[in-house]
């Protein structure tokens, strides 16, 4: 599984175009707002399996696989690739050694052709992945997820209420999973 490390420097959508979609003038809930947005980012990456903006992750292992999977895509680059040695010394992994298959959702690490991947100690998380994911920049990010992103923050932010109160109201609205839907990674 993998875990990130860093959050994005930036979210995909901007404040005041969440406020002006929800015609919002003042700045009174500018701080729910701007929580709303990170959170809403936050949901539709884990939907997606996709990162949105660059951030690290990392992947840990038990020893070398061919075919080593990149979760939440688009991949950028692969940082490092850690391992212990079977004299339990961590090693780093040549970037010659490995290829990055970028275009392949998840990403895929492959050892290069005719080589093999290191014995490993045989411990728990013996090989430790850390790579970079996200689109490059907003501008790449397709619309739809955009969209998604600030349709979730005005339905958050327009039945808050309701859901205190204990109107029956859905958490995601079916038209957000539905932007979502085609740009899921889906795992069988």
């Amino acid at each position: 599984m993998a875990k990130r490390l860093t959050q994005p420097s930036a979210e995909p959508v901007l404040l005041a175009d969440v406020k002006a979609q929800l015609n919002i003038r003042d700045t009174i809930q500018d701080a729910i707002i701007t929580r709303r947005i990170k959170e809403a980012r936050e949901w539709c990456e884990e939907f997606m399996q996709r990162a949105l903006l660059s951030s690290s992750w990392k992947v840990m292992l038990d020893g070398f696989v061919d075919g080593i999977e990149l979760a939440y895509p688009p991949i950028i680059s692969v940082t490092s690739i850690k391992y212990y040695d079977t004299n339990g010394v961590q090693q780093t992994l040549v970037n010659t050694a490995y290829s990055l298959d970028s275009y392949s959702e998840p990403g895929i690490v492959n050892r290069v052709y005719g080589t093999d991947w290191p014995d490993t100690r045989d411990i728990p998380n013996a090989v430790e992945v850390i790579y970079d994911a996200g689109y490059a920049s907003v501008g790449d990010i397709p619309y739809p997820i955009i969209e998604a992103i600030m349709l979730l923050v005005g339905h958050w932010m327009n039945n808050q209420g309701a859901a205190e109160t204990g109107t029956v109201i859905t958490r995601v609205p079916l038209a957000v999973e539905q932007l979502l839907q085609p740009y899921r990674i889906l795992r069988y």
